[in-house]
């Protein structure tokens, strides 16, 4: 798989997806698989593709902010508890980090890496934004 990211081109604020390049004398750069046209991005908002998609199909990148639905089988009044997190890359791997994690389950304030996580089920995972358009879903 070639690594896809993403990144807020710095003229007209929209979204470019394709390869990045950095050059320290051009800048950060991504380029469309399907385009010789180069788009110069904002650094901050660069975001590589994790290879998973949401429960509707659509592509997780770095920075994405996440509904995540917990199943807790252990709950007999509630079994579902739905959280905000926040896609980084830590260790060398994806994972998510609840967005206000004093207000959850203590089992769940920490970053998880998905490949760890063994309830994981991307159904219950739904892209509402991110970091960089969506701030105040992280306040």
């Amino acid at each position: 798989m070639i690594p896809e990211f993403r990144g807020l081109y710095k003229s007209d604020g929209f979204w470019v997806y394709g390869s990045y390049i950095h050059c320290e004398v051009y800048g950060d750069i991504i380029k469309p698989f399907d385009s010789l046209i180069e788009y110069d991005v904002i650094p901050e908002t660069v975001g590589q593709y994790i290879g998973l998609t949401d429960k509707k199909g659509k592509k997780i990148y770095q920075g994405d902010i996440c509904k995540h639905v917990i199943l807790r089988r252990e709950a007999t009044v509630n079994p579902l508890v739905t959280l905000t997190v926040i896609v980084q890359q830590r260790y060398g791997c994806w994972g998510y980090l609840p967005t206000h994690p004093t207000l959850v389950h203590p089992d769940d304030r920490e970053w998880k890496p998905f490949y760890q996580d063994e309830e994981l089920d991307l159904d219950y995972f739904e892209v509402i934004g991110n970091i960089h358009e969506h701030p105040e879903l992280i306040k």
